[in-house]
């Protein structure tokens, strides 16, 4: 894989190497993606953390409504239907 850098971005990285962290360009990727990847599942958890709890709030204030699982799994079949 053929990369093109900035200057700055060349520069980050060698400092990064230079500090003896990383044996490696391989492994300071490998590591800055993998932190990459933790965050945004993090966030993505923390989004959902926020959907149950506004959803939490409002059955408490009586804003929500019982599950009807049968026109739920009607919908479903009629999505499938579409589809095929």
């Amino acid at each position: 894989m053929d990369l093109s850098l900035s200057k700055e971005t060349e520069l980050l990285l060698k400092d990064e190497l230079e500090s003896g962290r990383f044996s490696s360009l391989d492994e300071l990727i490998i590591t800055a993606v993998g932190q990459l990847r933790q965050q945004n599942e993090l966030e993505r958890f923390e989004r959902l953390r926020a959907d149950i709890r506004l959803g939490y709030e409002q059955c408490e204030r009586g804003e929500c409504v019982p599950l009807d699982m049968e026109k739920i799994r009607e919908r479903a079949q009629q999505k499938l239907a579409r589809k095929a």
